[in-house]
């Protein structure tokens, strides 16, 4: 079954949510745009790396991440970008 945006909003604030189910949610294609948006926004740069390679991401969410602080989402990022 899959996670309402609304749903992982509670389990994320609550922290019910392990790392290995956040890490599968931000590389997974079929996760809602509106998770990942949130996803991108994580302070682990590994979460954020994951969801700027998934190509189910908002193309403005992926662009504010093409200015990461972090090397390696800047470059996941920009790698997600085809024109």
């Amino acid at each position: 079954m899959r996670m309402t945006v609304r749903e992982f909003k509670v389990q994320y604030a609550l922290g019910t949510l392990s790392q290995d189910k956040i890490m599968r949610l931000a590389k997974n294609i079929s996760t809602a745009r509106g998770i990942l948006t949130i996803l991108s926004r994580s302070e682990d740069q590994r979460i954020r790396c994951c969801v700027a390679k998934n190509i189910n991401l908002r193309f403005k969410d992926l662009m504010r991440l093409r200015e990461d602080k972090m090397f390696l989402v800047r470059e996941a990022a920009n790698r997600g970008i085809t024109f």
